[in-house]
């Protein structure tokens, strides 16, 4: 998911079912065009610093917190609590506590679980979506928490649209497969 400008460090499989006439070949998997790789993003980049939380104190854990850290860093942790500058796990991370920006305490920094709306930014459920679904109250809320399981938006919209550009160049067309060397 990093490697497509998400936020998790998942890895996804994504394939598309084509009839074979259909499909663009290649003489060699070397012939094959790889996935345009783009920027990852970081956890920080969808926490919301007006949700409240506890108040986050702790001397060391401060220190690290206010390290910046590089776009695409594995999830860091600081014992139990997960930090916001590196990517976020994919297992666990509905229930997992964070430290996050919160503008109600001095340190400036506050410990909690991730917001419905920031698990959805995080497995890049589009905003307008997400506001409709949260105006359909429990139903809405349990759709946008399936979503946040599944393979997350970049991957889908980024993942097919490679796909269908490398093995189906130009279209579906009946005929002869088209053979690129």
């Amino acid at each position: 998911h990093a490697h497509v400008g998400g936020i998790t460090d998942g890895v996804f499989t994504l394939g598309i079912l084509v009839l074979h006439e259909h499909v663009t070949h290649y003489d060699s998997p070397a012939a094959v065009p790889s996935l345009p790789i783009q920027a990852p993003s970081a956890l920080g980049n969808v926490l919301n610093s007006t949700l409240y939380a506890d108040a986050y104190t702790d001397a060391a854990g401060l220190r690290a917190v206010d390290t910046p850290a590089q776009m695409g860093a594995p999830p860091m942790y600081l014992g139990r609590l997960l930090l916001p500058g590196g990517l976020a796990p994919v297992a666990s991370l509905d229930h997992v506590k964070v430290v996050v920006p919160c503008v109600f305490h001095r340190p400036k920094w506050g410990v909690r679980k991730l917001d419905l709306s920031e698990l959805g930014g995080v497995w890049d459920v589009p905003i307008l979506f997400q506001e409709m679904l949260v105006k359909d109250g429990d139903r809405g809320a349990t759709t946008l928490r399936q979503l946040c399981r599944g393979c997350p938006g970049k991957v889908l919209h980024l993942g097919t649209d490679y796909l269908l550009g490398v093995y189906c160049r130009g279209g579906c067309r009946k005929g002869q497969p088209t053979v690129h060397t």
